[in-house]
């Protein structure tokens, strides 16, 4: 039977997790689905639950893989299910994420309706450290401002011709933070046709300490900064200069969520965002910009945008 969808769900340490996340995608009413697990070096017994679960759940309209990637980062995990997928489109998940009935037939409805299409994405819900639950919502206009400001293309936020992403060189191994952030930018260089999906969020993310994200920013700053200098690189290739200046903008915020920490990384890195900037008066926005978000305050992008 011809699988139009795998699911790449990358795992690492979540025994307690994962079960709950794997159930919901086998409630889906959607079939056929391939699903791709692929546990990244886990250190608990994640290979022996994911193993057990396979062998349960794994039919011939749910066809079931269990994985081993060795080198460590959930991009690799990624990247280990990407190569081994066999359906035309393609949806990562995380492992403690949770997708409600439904959220598979909605997605791939909107190829079936518009096989132009190349990602279908939609709102998420967000369940934060405190427990608090926020709609994060997606966009398919003005991809590049709001994907720089807003992740809009995280990795539980959409759906993808499978030839997409593997032409836009998947994710990128050696980045350990927002590499769904970087690889975003690479995938709208390639202007894609994206289609935001209407209706309630069929995805709940749930952030946790443990999580690849993590719960600070300054504490990461190398891998952080990493990944925007490989974001400005890749921007600079379009010769879109205003896409370059949002990049400016989201370091000189990054410095203000520094700021915010009280680390001493903020300077450095507002500094090296106003080096890159040769106007004076757009250098003094950028130091406005780094004290309002320095001061608790928030949607820097959005007052700046008309003036960048």
């Amino acid at each position: 039977m011809s699988t139009p969808l795998s699911v790449i769900i990358p795992v690492y340490n979540r025994a307690a997790l994962v079960t709950a996340t794997l159930d919901s995608v086998y409630r889906q009413n959607y079939r056929p689905i391939e699903l791709l697990i692929v546990d990244n070096n886990s250190i608990d017994n994640s290979l022996e639950v994911l193993t057990r679960w396979a062998q349960q759940h794994n039919s011939s309209d749910f066809k079931v893989s269990v994985l081993s990637e060795s080198q460590p980062g959930a991009a690799a995990a990624r990247n280990k299910g990407l190569e081994a997928a066999n359906a035309p489109y393609v949806m990562f998940f995380d492992s403690d994420d949770i997708m409600e009935p439904g959220h598979i037939a909605r997605a791939m409805q909107a190829f079936i309706n518009d096989p132009s299409l190349d990602i279908a994405g939609w709102n998420i819900c967000n369940i934060g450290l405190d427990g608090n639950r926020t709609i994060l919502p997606f966009v398919d206009s003005d991809m590049r401002y709001r994907h720089t400001f807003n992740s809009v293309l995280s990795t539980a936020r959409y759906a993808i011709k499978t030839s997409l992403i593997r032409k836009a060189g998947g994710w990128d191994n050696s980045l350990p933070a927002w590499n769904d952030y970087e690889l975003g930018m690479r995938l709208l260089m390639l202007n894609p046709k994206i289609n935001r999906l209407n209706g309630a969020c069929t995805v709940t993310v749930r952030q946790s300490i443990a999580s690849i994200t993590g719960s600070d920013y300054s504490s990461r700053h190398e891998q952080l900064e990493k990944s925007l200098d490989r974001c400005e690189a890749v921007i600079a290739s379009t010769g879109d200069n205003l896409w370059l200046k949002y990049i400016r903008l989201k370091r000189v915020v990054l410095a203000g969520l520094y700021a915010r920490e009280k680390s001493p990384e903020a300077r450095r890195l507002l500094n090296i965002a106003l080096d890159k900037e040769p106007l004076q008066a757009k250098k003094l926005l950028l130091i406005a910009a780094f004290r309002y978000t320095a001061a608790e305050g928030r949607g820097i992008h959005r007052l700046l945008r008309n003036v960048l």
